[in-house]
């Protein structure tokens, strides 16, 4: 989402068993570029725990998430991505 400066907002995916190394370069190097980094997870506001045991609480429900309002959406690996919904 471009807003009065100019700035975007980057969505970064975050679930269970989530592969939290993967994303470290990418996710500093947008941010220092002047874009939002914002979490979005299975549901805002409930801790997911990364394959690191790093607790991560999602600003933003995936549901919620709409395309128009994200400049790019990173989904990074994890245990679980086979495992269903």
């Amino acid at each position: 989402m471009t807003t009065g400066t100019g700035n975007t907002t980057v969505h970064l995916a975050v679930y269970d068993t989530l592969a939290d190394w993967e994303t470290g370069h990418a996710t500093a190097w947008l941010a220092r570029a002047g874009h939002t980094i914002r979490t979005v997870g299975p549901a805002a506001g409930e801790p997911v725990t990364t394959l690191a045991g790093i607790r991560i609480v999602p600003d933003l429900a995936l549901g919620d998430l709409r395309p128009e309002d994200s400049a790019l959406l990173i989904l990074p690996g994890a245990d679980t991505y086979d495992e269903g919904d």
